[in-house]
Formats: structure tokens, C-alpha cells, sequence
């Protein structure tokens, strides 16, 4: 991203493109990558630079007019060889054995930092294993080749566009997830073929609110979270920690309380598909009277919803819903753990300052110094400290007990769960 002083939603995006990987995967980078990319940039003003650094493959395959329009190709890499934080050089070493065996690694991590780039788009095995610890530390997000395209997709949504490659246009909010998401499209197909013409209303009326309309709700809080989470990451990498976070935290919260909506609609399906004789008000993910009834007729879909692995989801989801609807907001804020820096005392850090910022002591008087200077203080102790993760939030459940989530982080996780049960609860009903 190009580095501004401001407040500002960043418009202009940089990314590293790992050379090995686009040229194993040309046709599709040409075909699902370039397009937005280019129009973007052309019609909507939001650049995305791709640096591709030459040096570390032959790359002369690449040579489309289209995507050179967009690369900036470069023949020397930084000098200093990546560093890994402590943490996150125990937990690869693991996986990776010596750092020293893993050059192109070592050099997409390198020149991404020396550039502050939003990203490093890559199919590096390793890489992508160690997204999630390089991110934790590093503020570094690893960016699997085949992704990219959702990505841009994110760039794009929040900043209010809604363009398709395949329809090659804007084709505006209302219908851009049902044209253009993988599975949004489908389930609006299948609704528009295989149910709008059925005669049972309130099954027709279900499915076309959960399928075309609550369904890509959930996915443009999807990515809302995703833009807003690219925002404070550029911020979080030029030292302002807190930007964004309610931007982020409105969003998250829209999420999980459509995606508890969601769980709870399809019982209401399920109702209609299997003219269930209970009440809607009784139909619910949790309800005990809809699982009694629903188990005499589809048991195995029932045992399906009640094995652990689906059954702990729900309950973490039931938390998250809970404090969005009935507690205080949850808002992902930044966990982190002391340093030595961080640890030193108020005098130190007046002498660090003095020598770092000499003009702050010459530009004000001696009472308002002696005003300001404990902000300036926290502020450099909160630069100092070791970021554990860059926004969790605590649950905390009825008996008092509780547990830190990340719920940005999970929310690809948490929506493929979701489209799971989904799956489970539409071809159990109507396969």
C-alpha cells in the first residue's frame, strides 16, 4: 500500500507475487487475476501493484501485455536475510528443518518486509502451512495462488464495486453474490429451477429468504470483515494499532448474527420440507422440541447435527451470537505480552524519548511536558510490546467460565462450517 498520514480508507494495494508460482499457473492468473485488476485500476482508481521479483526465477513466460500493465518487475532483491520472530522460528523449524535449505522462502518473506506489502501471493507449500504463525508475528499475510482472486474480490466489495470477470461489468450489489459466488450461484440456480415453482408457499418463501437473500448477507459481511481486516493490518505495520476496529467489530458481529439466523432458518425448512407438525416458534438449531420431532423422521441428518464436531461449533457459535445479541458487543481487540522493552520504568523511557524525539521537549513548555508526557509513555511501552494475536475477544459463558477467540481470523472457518451444515440439512431434505 502506498503509505499516507491519514485516517483514510487505503484505496492502493501492493502485493509480492512469487514468480515460481504464476508461471505454473498463467492461463488461470491471465484469466481470473488480471481482468478485475486492471479495471479496478482503470475505472474505479484502486491500484494494485504486483512487485515480481525477477531475480529469483526465469520469468520470461510472463511476458503478456495485460499483466505487465500491472507488475513491477525487479532485478534485486533487499540485502538482509528475513528474521524470524523467536516464536515463530521454534514452531517452523518443525516443519521447515534449516532455514538456510529454504531460499525462496526466506527471500518473498524478505522482500515483503522491506516493502510493507499487503501480502505475498505464493503456492509455497511451506509458506501456506506457516500462514497463520508468520501472520500472528510478522503482520505478513501469506496469500495461497489459488485465493488471490477472492482477495481482489474483498478489494473490490469494500470498496463499493461489484464487478464480475465473467460478466465482464458492474453488476451492482443486489444480484453480485448470487451471479458470481461459487456457491451462492448455485444454491440460487437450484432455488430457481428445482423450487420457485413448487405450490407449498412457505417452503418456496423459506428457502428463497435463507438461500437468496440472508445467504449473501453473510457472505458481504464476509468480506467486509476481510477489507477492513487489510486496513488495520497497513496501519498496525506504521505503528497505529487501533484503527479500524469497529469498522471490523460491526461487521463480525453482522456476521455471526446472520450466521446463527441461518442455522435457525433452516429448521424452519425443515419444517415445511417435512410438514412437521410444530410450531415455528419452536424451530431452532437448539430448540429440544424441534430435535425430538426432526429425529423420528430424518435421524440420520440428526446424528449428523449431533456429533461432537458439529455440535462444539454450534455451541462456540451460540456464544458468539449471545454476546452480539444480548451482552456487550464483542470488539477483536489486540492481545498482547510484555517485552523486556516494555517493562522499563518511566524514567528510562523519558531518557529514550528525549533522545528519540528531542523536539518534543523543546517545542512545548514544562507544564505542558509534564502534562502530555505520560501518554507519550504508554504510547511508546504499547509500541514496545509483543503482539500475541491482532484481535481476539473473551467469551463469556453462564457459569462464569470463558475462553479467547479470534473471530476474524475464523470467519472463513466458520463459514465453511456453515455452508456444511447447510449442504447437509438441503440434500438431506431434498436429494
Amino acid at each position: 500500500m502506498v503509505k499516507i498520514a491519514g485516517n483514510s480508507v487505503i484505496k492502493d494495494f501492493l502485493f509480492v507475487l512469487d514468480p515460481v508460482s504464476v508461471v505454473d499457473v498463467k492461463d488461470r492468473f491471465l484469466r481470473e487475476a488480471v481482468p478485475p485488476l486492471i479495471h479496478l485500476r482503470e475505472n474505479s482508481g484502486i491500484a494494485t501493484q504486483l512487485i515480481l521479483p525477477g531475480y529469483m526465477s526465469d520469468i520470461s513466460s510472463l511476458n503478456d501485455s495485460r499483466l505487465m500493465r500491472l507488475l513491477n518487475v525487479i532485478s534485486e532483491g533487499p540485502p538482509h536475510v528475513f528474521d524470524f520472530d523467536k516464536m515463530v522460528s521454534k514452531r517452523l523449524r518443525k516443519k521447515w528443518g534449516d532455514f538456510g535449505d529454504r531460499k525462496r522462502e526466506l527471500a518473498l518473506l524478505s522482500l515483503s518486509e522491506s516493502v510493507a506489502a499487503d501480502g505475498i501471493v505464493t503456492d509455497s507449500k511451506l509458506l501456506v502451512e506457516g500462514q497463520f504463525d508468520i501472520y500472528q508475528y510478522h503482520r505478513i499475510r501469506i496469500v495461497p495462488i489459488d485465493e488471490f482472486p477472492d482477495l481482489i474480490t474483498v478489494i473490490a466489495v469494500g470498496n463499493s464495486v461489484y464487478w464480475s470477470t465473467e460478466y465482464n461489468g458492474d453488476i451492482g450489489f443486489d444480484t453480485f453474490y448470487q451471479m458470481t459466488h461459487w456457491k451462492a450461484a448455485r444454491l440460487f440456480k437450484w432455488w430457481t429451477h428445482e423450487i420457485a415453482k413448487r405450490d407449498e408457499k412457505g417452503l418456496v418463501e423459506n428457502l428463497r429468504a435463507a438461500l437468496l437473500n440472508r445467504f449473501p448477507y453473510i457472505l458481504y459481511s464476509r468480506d467486509m470483515v476481510r477489507f477492513y481486516q487489510l486496513q488495520r493490518d497497513y496501519y498496525m505495520r506504521n505503528y497505529r494499532r487501533q484503527m479500524y476496529g469497529s469498522a471490523i467489530g460491526y461487521h463480525i458481529n453482522t456476521f455471526y448474527l446472520m450466521l446463527w439466523g441461518m442455522l435457525d432458518h433452516l429448521t424452519v425448512i425443515a419444517k415445511h420440507a417435512r410438514n412437521m407438525k410444530i410450531d415455528e416458534r419452536n424451530c431452532g438449531i437448539r430448540r429440544k422440541a424441534f430435535w425430538k420431532e426432526f429425529k423420528k423422521i430424518e435421524n440420520s441428518l440428526y446424528n449428523y447435527m449431533n456429533g461432537r464436531y458439529i455440535n462444539d461449533w454450534i455451541n462456540i457459535m451460540a456464544d458468539m451470537r449471545h454476546q452480539a445479541a444480548h451482552n456487550i458487543i464483542p470488539m477483536p481487540s489486540i492481545l498482547v505480552n510484555e517485552t523486556t522493552d516494555s517493562k522499563k520504568s518511566d524514567d528510562e523511557v523519558i531518557d529514550i524519548l528525549k533522545a528519540e524525539k528531542p523536539y518534543l521537549y523543546k517545542v512545548f513548555d514544562s507544564e505542558t511536558i509534564e502534562a502530555l508526557q505520560p501518554s507519550w509513555i504508554a504510547d511508546w511501552r504499547w509500541k514496545k510490546m509483543e503482539i500475541v494475536a491482532p484481535g481476539v475477544i473473551r467469551i463469556t459463558k453462564p457459569d462464569g467460565t470463558g475462553y479467547m477467540r479470534d473471530p476474524v481470523i475464523s470467519v472463513d472457518y466458520d463459514l465453511s462450517n456453515l455452508m456444511a451444515v447447510m449442504d447437509a440439512f438441503l440434500v438431506g431434505l431434498f436429494n
